[in-house]
């Protein structure tokens, strides 16, 4: 989604644990027009950064390395309350 100048979440939040593959993806995103709120490497990391920067998605990777894979990232984001889709 593209910022809409309104207030709340904004912007998309990567998930991505291989720096090269998050850089490229960030600057597609910018390219079009989006605004990357956070970029993370880990799901501990993309939690932390979700309760910091309050973006409206995440793509995230679904393996990630660390105890907290993707999929387990996205479910806790769920059900910590935030209003972010993630986007595998």
């Amino acid at each position: 989604m593209k910022e809409m100048g309104m207030a709340g979440p904004t912007g998309i939040m990567i998930v991505e644990d291989e720096a090269i593959v998050s850089a490229d993806i960030e600057m597609k995103l910018r390219r079009l027009g989006y605004s990357v709120a956070a970029v993370a490497t880990s799901g501990k990391m993309a939690v932390e950064k979700a309760q910091e920067a309050c973006p409206r998605l995440a793509l995230m990777d679904i393996r990630l390395s660390g105890p907290m894979d993707g999929i387990e990232a996205a479910k806790v984001l769920e059900v910590t309350g935030f209003a972010l889709r993630s986007f595998f």
